[in-house]
């Protein structure tokens, strides 16, 4: 019989906050900067914006921001809100489901056809297990240590083998 393993999966504090850090700095800079155009503005050396065409411009790119800003601060709310663990359980993984939404589906080993391991810019590396049920993808960067990435990755394999 094999035992239960369940991990902590969530994002850091550190994380947490230079996302969100970084939500804020974009449209507080070019909110600054739409509010402060009173000079016409060159762009790529091609374009001369005047001041009126220029406050336009920035307010707009302001509001597109804004919104990524927001899609942002909702994915931190969804990762610190919605379930903080992973499982191996006997008969099958709980894993979270491929979307920007933090929700966990079970997948039975027997479905598993696929677990790929793929490497992502800044030393992260993503699981990505295929199912008849859907596909799930598990971050490394989630996980408390790298060590519990790693010992998760090995269980779900040999779970998934046997």
């Amino acid at each position: 019989m094999r035992d239960t393993l369940r991990f902590s999966y969530r994002l850091s504090l550190i994380r947490t906050v230079a996302m969100l850090a970084a939500a804020v700095a974009v449209p507080s800079g070019l909110a600054y900067i739409a509010r402060g155009s009173h000079r016409p503005v060159q762009m790529f050396r091609v374009i001369t914006l005047s001041p009126s065409q220029a406050s336009t411009f920035f307010w707009t790119f302001f509001v597109l921001s804004l919104l990524a800003a927001g899609i942002a601060v909702w994915v931190v709310v969804q990762s610190h809100t919605g379930p903080g663990y992973v499982e191996l359980g006997p008969q099958a993984a709980v894993l979270p489901r491929a979307s920007l939404s933090r929700v966990l589906m079970s997948v039975p080993y027997a479905a598993i056809s696929e677990i790929r391991a793929i490497h992502l810019p800044g030393r992260q590396q993503m699981i990505i297990v295929e199912s008849p049920a859907g596909q799930t993808r598990v971050s490394s960067r989630a996980f408390a240590t790298a060590a519990d990435f790693a010992r998760f990755l090995r269980a779900l394999h040999e779970r998934a083998r046997a």
